[in-house]
């Protein structure tokens, strides 16, 4: 729920600031007439809710989903485009909705950074507090033999994974109640 304000925050942001950006400082290319900044603003909430459920809908939501940082920034470039894309679409079909091309082109790139940013912020956050112990989950490892002690081994020597070996659970009454290093 946090991601999902955070990311409605930081969407709105980029328009305001691709407006601004358009009509305040590349003067040098402004039409004679900027249209009035309320008529923008009405739409921003529209535009927000749009953004957000392909967010969703292309799973950037899902916090099992992503292993890596790389994976979720790469979803969040397909999702920032693909909704680039629908509002380029929603203004051809209605020419009564329109936006500047040069705020559109400038929602892309300000929004990919300023939600790339904040991912980044986030991710930096966790695997900071994982080092310290917070957030850690506690794991069972099912099976004692080699596998399960090079899992434990790899999860023990990674803090920043976020998981704690609590014990093994095997079937094999040898390994019964013997202490593995980990």
């Amino acid at each position: 729920m946090f991601m999902f304000i955070l990311d409605a925050v930081l969407i709105f942001i980029s328009f305001i600031l691709a407006y601004f950006l358009r009509f305040e400082v590349l003067l040098f290319i402004t039409p004679d007439s900027a249209p009035i900044f309320q008529q923008y603003f009405n739409i921003l909430v529209f535009v927000t809710i749009i953004w957000l459920a392909l967010f969703k809908l292309i799973g950037l939501y899902e916090a099992k989903k992503f292993t890596a940082l790389i994976d979720e920034l790469a979803s969040l470039f397909l999702g920032v485009s693909l909704a680039t894309l629908v509002l380029l679409g929603m203004l051809f079909l209605n020419q009564e909705f329109w936006f500047s091309r040069l705020v559109i082109v400038n929602v892309w790139w300000i929004a990919l950074l300023l939600l790339g940013l904040s991912r980044l912020a986030i991710f930096w956050l966790r695997r900071t507090l994982r080092l310290r112990g917070w957030g850690v989950k506690n794991v069972l490892i099912l099976g004692a033999g080699e596998m399960g002690q090079v899992l434990a081994l790899k999860i023990t020597q990674d803090k920043t994974l976020g998981y704690r070996v609590v014990g093994y659970l095997d079937d094999d009454p040898v390994k019964l109640a013997k202490t593995y290093n980990t």
